[in-house]
């Protein structure tokens, strides 16, 4: 009877090692997201997450006391990214429709944006804002996108321009603009942003240099 009641309490107290040891499996995954969360977005509150996490349930504290700190340790450890600027672009087009698409598109990923209805208005705002990319229409009245490039290029840190001008007439006008990238009307929302993209990187990457 006795043998009987020590193999239960036996098989009882591997069951509640077992256990524990699921439990802290799954806590050092938790900590591990909280980690990679915090050095993927900065997020000053992830290191007061993750210590919750250490301290729940207190029992396991000492079970998994070296892996969890060391964890912790790490994610305190872990600088901060610096936070990305965000990147700021003109549109510089005579449609009142084009403008507002294209600032609803912009502003959805994350941009700030700034709109000009034609090209004298457009270096003016160019010259105050110094955008990371000016997005250009071809034809406008009193400065047309030719006229645009032409003077704002005279700026020493000017940024990418992107013609978006008729498919029709594309290539053409691309080499009177001298444009850095190039979007035919109609165009392809996922490669407007992903062209948006590559150039205000581009830019980043030339005034840093």
């Amino acid at each position: 009877m006795n043998e009987l009641a020590a193999a239960a309490t036996d098989a009882a107290a591997m069951e509640e090692a077992a256990a524990a040891v699921e439990q802290e499996v799954r806590l050092l995954d938790e900590i591990e997201v909280e980690w990679k969360r915090r050095a993927l977005d900065g997020s000053p509150e992830a290191v007061d997450r993750v210590r919750k996490l250490c301290g729940r349930p207190k029992g396991m504290v000492h079970l998994a006391g070296g892996p969890v700190l060391a964890l912790l340790r790490l994610v305190e450890e872990t600088p901060h990214p610096m936070t990305t600027p965000t990147k700021h672009i003109l549109v510089v087009d005579d449609d009142p429709g084009i403008r507002e698409l294209l600032s609803a598109l912009l502003e959805d990923e994350g941009y700030t944006v700034e709109t000009a209805a034609e090209g004298f208005q457009g270096l003016d705002q160019a010259a105050a804002s110094h955008p990371d990319v000016v997005i250009l229409d071809f034809n406008m009245p009193h400065c047309d996108g030719p006229g645009f490039a032409a003077r704002y290029r005279r700026e020493r840190d000017h940024a990418p321009i992107i013609l978006l001008t008729a498919s029709l007439h594309l290539r053409e006008r691309c080499k009177q603009v001298h444009a850095d990238g190039c979007i035919g009307k109609p165009f392809d929302i996922d490669n407007f942003l992903n062209v948006v993209e590559s150039h205000s990187h581009s830019h980043a990457l030339s005034a840093a240099a």
